[in-house]
């Protein structure tokens, strides 16, 4: 019988039970879950619209007004205008925990369903190195996994920056290559820095599969007159 099912027959003091002392323990990777604990998450059962996870974990924390900053601002801004399938979640990872993605306005664990979609458009370079696992699960549930691209410049030009900002780059880069799907680079050039990159890499380092695309950034100058 599978999890869901036991979970539904247990009367309504055990269920209370299992939702604080035993998720907690799966959720933490203390015990080794049969099933995702995102099941357990009852208030959403019902199908609902499939989310776009915009992932924008530094500029929810911070907005220092970098160039990068600046293009996710302007991005998510225009996915929100579009008439899409998927619903635009603005989402972050937390900076101390690698248990997944929070909605960016309640504040809730996201509970991610078959048919979500992840797209990395924050430069998150240590949150997402934290969550790898638990992203490495969610593409296991048919839930892709983009990544917006700016540069790899910690990667083919390390000398000109700062140590800590290469270490981190380089520990999501290689956790994050084998199981992404797409890579979108902000330009073609980025595009094709990358994929020469790959070519020196063991074909085990990265997912062969992966599809990538470009985006060319604009200015809008009557917003920023």
């Amino acid at each position: 019988m599978a999890l869901t099912q036991i979970y539904e027959n247990l009367p309504p003091y055990l269920k209370k039970w299992v939702k604080k002392i035993i998720l907690p323990l799966f959720k933490w990777g203390i015990v080794k879950p049969l099933e995702s604990w995102h099941i357990f998450n009852i208030k959403e059962k019902r199908k609902r619209r499939p989310f776009l996870l915009v992932d924008i974990s530094i500029l929810h924390k911070v907005n220092s007004g970098t160039g990068i900053q600046r293009v996710v601002q302007q991005v998510l801004e225009n996915l929100k205008t579009l008439n899409l399938t998927h619903q635009v979640r603005p989402c972050y990872f937390k900076w101390l925990w690698s248990n997944g993605l929070y909605d960016c306005q309640t504040h809730q664990a996201i509970h991610i369903q078959q048919g979500d979609i992840f797209l990395g458009l924050d430069l998150s370079t240590m949150q997402v190195y934290r969550n790898h696992l638990w992203l490495k699960k969610i593409r296991q549930m048919n839930v892709p996994l983009y990544f917006v691209f700016y540069d790899i410049f910690p990667l083919t030009h390390a000398h000109y920056v700062d140590n800590g900002i290469v270490d981190s780059f380089q520990k999501w880069f290689f956790k994050t290559l084998p199981i992404i799907d797409g890579i979108i680079s902000i330009s073609q050039t980025t595009e094709n820095e990358i994929k020469n990159y790959l070519k020196n890499l063991n074909p085990s380092q990265y997912n062969p599969n992966t599809q990538f695309n470009f985006i060319h950034l604009g200015a809008d100058f009557q917003k920023n007159k």
